[in-house]
């Protein structure tokens, strides 16, 4: 089991894994405000300015990706690892693409006005990684994260196909094709 606590004698959060049967430390070290197993047994922790994917037996560090200046208050991966979930303790909720180790868009404020920053989480991800859940001043939204919801929503927003200068900006070296047309049925 991996459990994440705060250590007051060295001033800051850390994670160990033990082992459940008897409690015993295997291994203790990362440095980390939140650190979650994901469904194949792999760390993720959210050290300092970054989110560390780390060797559940040595604590190497495998990878990297930037994060929240603010700090994390929540870690959440899909089950099939594809999709993060960060929560800082700012109300930012920020996704990213595990596989290709990139940010998924701009951070969400979920900060609600008169709930004390840091107390509670502001985001859900659904095991699946197709749901997002976020806190609103109405209430609860929640944000269909599959691509062909996505590209509907863009379209509907937009009301227009991709001008050349979005499709090279947004799909580099790809070929542009009318995906409105495309998601739309038209």
């Amino acid at each position: 089991v991996l459990v994440n606590w705060y250590d007051s004698a060295v001033d800051h959060a850390e994670a160990g894994v033990f082992r459940l049967s008897d409690g015993e430390l295997l291994v203790r070290g990362v440095v980390s405000d939140d650190a979650i197993f994901t469904s194949s047994g792999g760390i993720i922790a959210a050290p300092n300015e970054r989110i560390e994917r780390i060797d559940p037996d040595s604590f190497d560090v495998i990878s990297t990706l930037p994060r929240s200046t603010s700090g994390t208050i929540q870690l959440a991966a899909s089950r099939d690892e594809r999709t993060l979930l960060d929560v800082s303790f700012s109300g930012q909720a920020r996704l990213y693409d595990l596989t290709r180790g990139i940010p998924l868009g701009d951070a969400i404020d979920t900060a609600v006005d008169g709930t004390e920053q840091g107390l509670e989480s502001g985001a859900q991800l659904t095991t699946d990684g197709k749901t997002l859940l976020t806190n609103s001043p109405t209430g609860v939204l929640a944000w269909d994260l599959r691509p062909a919801a996505q590209a509907r929503a863009a379209c509907a927003i937009a009301g227009r196909e991709l001008s050349a200068e979005e499709w090279k900006t947004y799909f580099p070296g790809e070929k542009p094709v009318a995906t409105c047309a495309t998601v739309s049925g038209r």
